[in-house]
């Protein structure tokens, strides 16, 4: 009976770690997560305002139907991305997002920086190159040191009125999404 038991124990314990490995790994290789959904709207490097109309979109990623949303996804392995832009003087924040939905850096227009985005992302490597030549950054930049490659920019306005979220959205579509340095 004691054999048995060994067994039983040596079983349940083996089966609870594939099971915990399969929940952990399969969100790795869905295709309906939020990076796959906006891959397919947005093009690469480029802010793109999102539809308000599209109300599958807005479930799938969550989005607040007060707010109007601007989103630019990259691929750092190519090089560093520059984030450059000038927002209407409302509320505003931007994230910038892994592929995995970690929020890695946020900010927002009461943090001091006016009407005005300027945001370098560096993965480590290039972070460290950054380091070494020495490079002076201008005033106002943020730099942010990415962990992963594959991220999306995504900014939030506040539009105080619905006649204005058409000039929002001109606004979000405007910023600047390169791998061209303003520094």
């Amino acid at each position: 009976m004691g054999r048995f038991a060994l067994w039983f124990l040596a079983g349940l314990i083996l089966g609870g770690i594939i099971h915990l490995s399969v929940i952990l790994l399969v969100p790795n290789f869905a295709e309906r997560d939020a990076w796959s959904r906006l891959a397919k709207i947005a093009p690469d490097q480029a802010f793109i305002a999102l539809d308000h109309g599209n109300e599958e979109l807005a479930r799938a990623l969550q989005l607040d139907p007060a707010l109007s949303y601007g989103v630019c996804q990259f691929d750092l392995a190519r090089g560093p991305m520059f984030i450059d832009g000038k927002l209407p003087h409302s509320f505003w924040s931007i994230a910038v997002a892994a592929r995995d939905g970690r929020v890695i850096y946020s900010t927002t227009s009461r943090a001091g920086s006016g009407d005005e985005i300027k945001i370098g992302v560096f993965n480590p490597a290039q972070s460290r190159l950054l380091a070494e030549e020495g490079l002076d950054i201008g005033q106002g930049f943020l730099i942010v040191n990415a962990p992963s490659d594959q991220l999306t920019a995504i900014v939030r306005l506040w539009p105080d009125h619905d006649a204005l979220r058409q000039r929002y959205d001109q606004a979000l579509e405007s910023i600047s999404c390169t791998q061209d340095s303003v520094i």
